[in-house]
């Protein structure tokens, strides 16, 4: 279940992200179940925090949130990433993130 991938926190929610850098596009892909983290896959490659800012670009446009509502908690040199937005709900995220994947 994608709640799995969400943490809630008194005025923010973090989501587990798996990446997928060098991607054709930058986009959520879904939910992996067995990692229990949301897809993401980005243009971007991992070189330079380019594809961190990326993911960072790509939460805060989905989300409609400023950029510094958004950041990396865990995982700056990982595949496996896990970013903070401040002021959201695990409800509103979960909504977001099904709109997304629509």
């Amino acid at each position: 279940m994608m709640e799995d991938a969400l943490i809630a926190h008194a005025k923010a929610v973090s989501i587990r992200l798996e990446v997928l850098p060098r991607s054709k596009k930058s986009d959520i892909l879904g939910y992996d179940e067995w990692r229990k983290r949301i897809r993401v896959s980005l243009r971007e490659e991992p070189r330079g925090g380019a594809a961190n800012r990326e993911v960072l670009r790509l939460i805060s446009e989905l989300f409609e949130v400023d950029r510094d509502s958004v950041k990396i908690t865990e995982g700056l040199r990982s595949r496996r990433k896990t970013v903070t937005i401040a002021g959201i709900g695990v409800e509103d995220a979960l909504r977001t993130l099904r709109r997304g994947l629509q």
